[in-house]
């Protein structure tokens, strides 16, 4: 080397390089498990977007069901219903026993008359004990 020339001290750059067999064949695994990744990360954001409809949807059908109780000032419960019929009028009827309001009123249907008589004409009922018979002296 001349006079004229001074050595500087070196860089590193980056530059293109010729990949050898070993270097292709982990860079195509790799690639390969990455491929694999994205599709499992996109099947695992569908499932959740899944549930996260389904949960709006939830909250928005509960939203609707307290609007309308709201709005009817009413709701629909199961409420035991004493149900008689009266004779002497010659009625059936449903009253309701938290209130006490007749919800269904009817004439008493022949059928219903019948059993009336069949139970009065009865008499009343006498249990009886099986025992056997005595034996002739």
């Amino acid at each position: 080397m001349g006079e004229d020339v001074r050595k500087l001290d070196p860089v590193t750059k980056s530059l293109p390089c010729k990949l050898t067999q070993d270097e292709l064949l982990i860079c195509g695994n790799d690639l390969a498990s990455v491929i694999q990744d994205i599709k499992m990360e996109e099947d695992e954001q569908v499932n959740i977007k899944s549930e996260m409809k389904a949960r709006l949807t939830e909250l928005e059908s509960r939203k609707t069901q307290l609007a309308i109780k709201l709005t009817r000032k009413e709701e629909w419960r199961p409420v035991e219903i004493e149900r008689k019929l009266d004779f002497e009028d010659g009625k059936y009827r449903e009253i309701r026993t938290d209130t006490g309001e007749v919800i269904f009123e009817r004439d008493i249907s022949d059928d219903e008359r019948q059993e009336k008589l069949t139970i009065d004409d009865a008499g009343p009922l006498v249990e009886t004990e099986n025992k056997p018979a005595e034996e002739p002296a």
